[in-house]
């Protein structure tokens, strides 16, 4: 199936339906809504907001079924060539609210190759057909002993097989343990 791409667009709003702020949207489609492949948004969020929707969802990694796993597999292989589309370096750096000067220099290495990207379950909604799984996609530069890496977030609904939303954002994470080194 064909997919389109429209235009991209660069602004900070605050979308009431989703309760964040975004940096960019990217309103593309890949397939057609209705048919088997419906669409699939894609979104940035700056570093440290809250992802969309998923506030009250209880944290549960329990793993995709196979069949739910080729399902979303394939969904994401039709789509991951426009996503990637959409991040840039440009994109990245505004993303970013830590390590400003380090990330003036930043410029995007090669992302994970979408066939070796592996997904992990974070949440699940109360009906548990609607998923939230993330993947890390580069490291990016960042103070011991913090960890930041460019990271994507999907919300696939096990129901539809489609993905619903993505959003890039940078996910930073400190090791248990620091304390004891400060």
């Amino acid at each position: 199936m064909k997919s389109k791409s429209f235009p991209f667009f660069l602004f900070c709003t605050s979308l009431g339906f989703l309760g964040v702020s975004m940096i960019a949207e990217s309103p593309f489609f890949a397939g057609e809504p209705g048919q088997e492949n419906a669409t699939t948004q894609v979104w940035s969020l700056p570093e440290m907001d809250p992802i969309p929707q998923t506030d009250a969802w209880e944290n549960n990694d329990t793993p995709l079924s196979e069949e739910e796993q080729k399902a979303f597999q394939k969904r994401w292989l039709e789509i991951s060539a426009e996503v990637y589309l959409f991040i840039t370096p440009e994109l990245v750096r505004q993303l970013s609210r830590w390590n400003r000067d380090r990330m003036k220099c930043y410029e995007k290495t090669d992302p994970t190759p979408a066939d070796r990207v592996f997904w992990k379950p974070t949440k699940r909604d109360e009906t548990g057909k609607r998923v939230l799984l993330y993947t890390p996609l580069e490291p990016l530069p960042s103070t011991r002993p913090m960890r930041r890496d460019l990271t994507i977030f999907a919300l696939y609904n096990t129901e539809t097989q489609n993905i619903d939303w993505m959003l890039v954002t940078i996910h930073g994470e400190v090791p248990s343990g620091w304390r004891k080194f400060l």
